[in-house]
Parts: C-alpha cells; sequence; structure tokens
C-alpha cells in the first residue's frame, strides 16, 4: 500500500500554483509592453552629441520651420516624372517648402539604384532615384526624417545608399542610421541672425518609427548596437533622448512614424505623444497614416498626430474609394509651419496647411484645395479636435484657407 503524505501533496500543489501565478504575471507583463509599444527596461545606450547644422536668417521675430508628411518620387508616379522630370510633382507645392527658413519631411523610400528587396513577402517595396533627392533639395528641402516603413526596402544597402546621398547633397537626415547610436542622433538646427544683439536660437529635433510587429520579428527594420535601422519608439528612448536633448535646445520637436494607414488615432499615439510633452518636447509632429488625423492641445502644447502625405507617388485602393465627391478630403495631407518666437525662444503659431494629395484626383501633383474645400477640411479638423476658436482660427493667407493655433 503506497503511503500518501496529503500535506506534501497539498504543499506542492500550492507551490506549484503560486509558480503558475509568477510565471503567468510574467507573461502577463510582456505581453502587455509588446502590445501597447511599451518596451521592457534595457541598457541606456551612449547618447551621441546632436549634430548641429547653422543656418543664417534676417528676420529677427520669428524663425519659419516646415514639416511635411509621408514623401516619395517613385512608383507609380514615375509615369509621370519619366516625361516631365522629377521636379513636376513638386511644381504646385514648392514654393511653401522654399518659402520658410527651414524645411523638413518625411523621406518615404530609400535613395539608391541597387539592393535586393529586405523580403518577397512585403507588399509594398518603394525606392527612388538619386535624381529624386536632388528635385527635393531644389524645392528647398533640407532635412530628412527617415525612421519609416520604407527607408530598408532595399536593405542595408539602400539605407547605406541614402545616407550617403544626403550627405552628398550637404542635407541632413535623421532617424536612421548604420547602428543605434546614429539612428538615435538627434539634430539641432542653430539659427544665427545678422542683428548682431540675438542670441542664437536652437530648435531640437528626435524620430521615431513605433514597434510595429512585422518590422520588429520580421523585416527587422530596427536599428541595433552593431546593426543598421530605424530609430525605435520606447519609453525608454525618449526618456533617454529628451533628457539629453532637452538642455542643448530652446525648442525641442520630437517627429514619430506612428499609427495606421488611412486610420483614426490610436490609444499607443496617445500615451507616446503625450509622453514626449511630459518629458519635455514643445511639440510632437507625426506621419504615416497618408491623410491627416486631428490635433491635440495637451498642456498648453501641439501634438499633430499626423500630417497626412506630402509629394507621395503611389496609388491606394483606399485613395480610390476617396476619389470622388466630399469623401477626396478623406486624402488631404496637412503640412504645417511650425513658427517660433525668437524674442520669446517658444512656439508662437502652428499653421496647417490643406495640401490635396489624392493621386486619383491630382495625378501626383499634389495642390492646394480651392478655398470652399480647404475650408470645410479646416472646419472639420477643428471640431474633429475638439479645439476651441480662441486656439484655432482659419485665416485666409495668399494661397488659400490655412489653419492656424496660437501659443
Amino acid at each position: 500500500m503506497r503511503y500518501c503524505d496529503n500535506n506534501r501533496m497539498a504543499s506542492s500543489i500550492h507551490g506549484l500554483n503560486k509558480r503558475n501565478l509568477i510565471f503567468l504575471v510574467i507573461a502577463v507583463i510582456i505581453a502587455s509592453a509588446i502590445l501597447h509599444g511599451r518596451n521592457l527596461p534595457v541598457k541606456p545606450i551612449a547618447i551621441l552629441p546632436p549634430r548641429t547644422i547653422t543656418y543664417t536668417v534676417s528676420s529677427g521675430d520669428a524663425v519659419t520651420i516646415f514639416f511635411g508628411g509621408d514623401t516619395m518620387l517613385g512608383d507609380a508616379a514615375m509615369s509621370l516624372i519619366s516625361k516631365k522630370g522629377y521636379s513636376e510633382p513638386l511644381s504646385n507645392v514648392s514654393y511653401i517648402t522654399s518659402s520658410a527658413d527651414v524645411a523638413i519631411v518625411n523621406l518615404e523610400a530609400p535613395v539608391t539604384t541597387r539592393g535586393k528587396p529586405i523580403s518577397a513577402e512585403k507588399a509594398r517595396l518603394f525606392r527612388q532615384h538619386p535624381y529624386a533627392l536632388t528635385a527635393l533639395a531644389n524645392a528647398g528641402i533640407d532635412i530628412f526624417m527617415l525612421a519609416n516603413n520604407h527607408i530598408l526596402d532595399y536593405g542595408p544597402e539602400g539605407l547605406m545608399d541614402t545616407l550617403k546621398e544626403i550627405e552628398q547633397h550637404k542635407l541632413a537626415g535623421s532617424g536612421a542610421g548604420l547602428k543605434e547610436q546614429e539612428a538615435r542622433r538627434g539634430i539641432v538646427m542653430q539659427f544665427d541672425f545678422t542683428e548682431p544683439h540675438l542670441s542664437s536660437l536652437k530648435v531640437g529635433l528626435l524620430s521615431y518609427m513605433e514597434m510595429y510587429k512585422d518590422y520588429t520579428e520580421k523585416y527587422r527594420f530596427f536599428s541595433g548596437p552593431n546593426s543598421p535601422g530605424v530609430a525605435a519608439l520606447t519609453e525608454d528612448s525618449l526618456r533617454q533622448d529628451i533628457k539629453s536633448m532637452r538642455p542643448l535646445v530652446d525648442v525641442l520637436i520630437v517627429s514619430p512614424h506612428w499609427g495606421d494607414d488611412y486610420k483614426p488615432v490610436r490609444q499607443l499615439q496617445s500615451y507616446f505623444g503625450r509622453l514626449a510633452i511630459d518629458l519635455g518636447a514643445d511639440a510632437v509632429i507625426g506621419h504615416h497614416s497618408h491623410s491627416h488625423q486631428i490635433v491635440e492641445i495637451y498642456k498648453g502644447r501641439p501634438i499633430l498626430y499626423s500630417i497626412g502625405n506630402f509629394v507621395f507617388g503611389s496609388k491606394s485602393s483606399m485613395q480610390y474609394e476617396a476619389a470622388g465627391g466630399e469623401k477626396r478630403r478623406f486624402c488631404c495631407g496637412m503640412p504645417v509651419t511650425v513658427n517660433i518666437d525668437v524674442m520669446r525662444r517658444a512656439i508662437k503659431t502652428v499653421e496647417l496647411i490643406p495640401v490635396l494629395t489624392n493621386n486619383y484626383v491630382v495625378r501626383f501633383i499634389p495642390r492646394r484645395p480651392d478655398t470652399g474645400e480647404a475650408h470645410a477640411v479646416l472646419e472639420q479638423l477643428r471640431r474633429d479636435s475638439n479645439i476651441n476658436n480662441r486656439n484655432f482660427e482659419v485665416i485666409h493667407a495668399a494661397d488659400g484657407p490655412r489653419g492656424r493655433i496660437a501659443f
């Protein structure tokens, strides 16, 4: 007859349940971190000093920085470009970029003629010829945000070529590099004034991409300690990078590539956008959704969740569905100019500029909508964003209606 110690058995079961409970709690924490895009604690990397780029400006009242969304001169737009050249898609909007003191866009494809597709499973693969970068530079664009889900479409070679081309054009890139330190390296725009009594104004820029599952596990877009890629949007990176950059600049702007195509703002965007402000950013300007999203004023600072496309040479079924009538507002880009008060060393206004970007309508040459349509888009954005009229007004500029948010 087998002897059974009930107390020992009960103790064993209790211990097993306790161990299982511990493992379950750990599993839930890990799953929650992955689900919400919030990384588990990792060892901080040594932050590189930001790259400083100096610009000389004559006006001492305000500095204007233009931000344009997803930009790519290739893919379906080659039918136009092959006939009329790389500058043609920019012909209706280059006056906006060239009139700013600095112009920044999200460069949504590598600049390369070589490399292999990163995966046969990736649905959309983009790249653009070096001539595209020349056209963008000629349009007055100075800085390219590179932390996006296409910059490694043609592998590390494509990224390396892009970085090389940007340097050769004497421009700057933010958000990608040959290793994590380089990808997370910030940019400082230093504005020197011709008036001798004014000290330099410094504006910082940090760029990241949301840690989408496929780009983390399958395509491996994110940089590592010794591997090329983009800067990952995580709590740790935001905390460390903003802490390092904040004392060096008067104004700090964080620009994430996040959210879903043609969809409303997700909770993850709201979480990271507000976190960036809490940590010391003066503005958050996002992109990726291909259409504009709402604006939030959080603690007196703007979060522009997505400014949509700028000059993007692709077509999509969503654009096709939105091509007619009232629905075409759905594919309006919303580039912005950030106007910084020189004396206050703070953002004075943000101007939102509706640009019609639906390629089934504009045939790869984005343009400003007519007055009535632009006004309707801006009023709808104000209502959706729940911004009161005191902060948000529609102004009638020389090129048509713009939305102005004052601070």
